[in-house]
């Protein structure tokens, strides 16, 4: 359960007890903390952490999100920093990807004076752009995409390595039925062997999905509403429910119906509520 923060309700503290008492903001912090309150009615400010100063424990560190869709846009918090003539000093520390991004040094933009603090958060501080939503979407399919492949591979080396054996024994026979009967007495092995074809279909089909999120040939779908956002490369066009292409409609349809970040062979997968689709428009 949350509270908001006595001056502004869309600043929210957690609950230490049932009392509904709530840890105050760090004093450095504050100041600017109410100031992004008062100055953005549509962002949520959350606490995220604490932090000890001068004995007792404050809120040090706040997440950031958009309070319509609950859209994380960045992180804000006090740190310290060793200046070489006054000492340790507190700062403003700020970050989100799009700062970590543009930085050469460091994660977050630090500063002591509240005005560059607003400067910065003011101008950095926004939902994901359509291509920032796209590229971390295909940061995020990268592994999965891989590991499905990977996974196949295996599945198929397995089939392949335990008939081996055997398939020495028959090969000359050229006959399907033939080489399944010689598997009368290895009902596992024989099993396997009826699957062999759906494993190769599946492997490669899987092994498509790879060459094309590879070669940047997946398309990327973001669905708002009753539009349908298809992002091809640099190409990215709006779509209808009525004129979406019936390909981008088919694949979407059945990756909404498996696990997110799951990889369905020759179609694509789904992270987050963006889809990495295997179409052509």
């Amino acid at each position: 359960m949350t509270q908001a923060y006595p001056l502004y309700s869309n600043i929210i503290l957690r609950k230490l007890g049932d009392n509904g008492e709530v840890l105050h903001i760090q004093p450095f912090l504050e100041t600017l903390i109410y100031k992004l309150a008062e100055t953005h009615p549509e962002w949520t400010l959350e606490e995220d952490s604490g932090t000890w100063y001068q004995g007792r424990r404050y809120v040090g560190q706040f997440k950031v999100l958009v309070t319509a869709t609950k859209e994380l846009i960045g992180n804000v918090g006090i740190d310290t920093r060793r200046h070489s003539e006054r000492g340790n000093e507190e700062v403003f520390s700020i970050h989100n990807d799009r700062l970590s991004k543009k930085r050469e040094r460091g994660h977050s933009y630090k500063t002591t004076k509240i005005k560059d603090a607003l400067k910065v958060i003011n101008k950095e501080f926004y939902p994901r752009t359509i291509r920032e939503r796209t590229d971390s979407a295909w940061q995020q399919a990268q592994w999965h995409i891989g590991h499905a492949l990977r996974t196949s591979q295996h599945d198929l080396e397995d089939v392949q390595r335990n008939l081996g054996k055997i398939a020495l024994g028959v090969v000359r026979q050229l006959h399907w039925d033939a080489f399944l009967n010689g598997l009368k007495d290895s009902p596992e092995l024989a099993k396997k062997a009826m699957e062999l074809d759906d494993l190769i279909e599946h492997h490669n089909q899987v092994e498509l999905v790879h060459k094309n999120y590879s070669s940047k040939k997946l398309l990327t779908v973001i669905i708002t509403g009753d539009k349908y956002t298809v992002v091809d490369n640099a190409d990215i066009r709006t779509y209808t429910s009525d004129d979406l292409p019936e390909q981008v409609r088919q694949q979407v349809g059945l990756l909404k119906l498996v696990q997110e970040k799951e990889v369905v062979a020759g179609v694509g997968l789904r992270v987050g509520d963006l889809y990495l689709i295997n179409a052509v428009i």
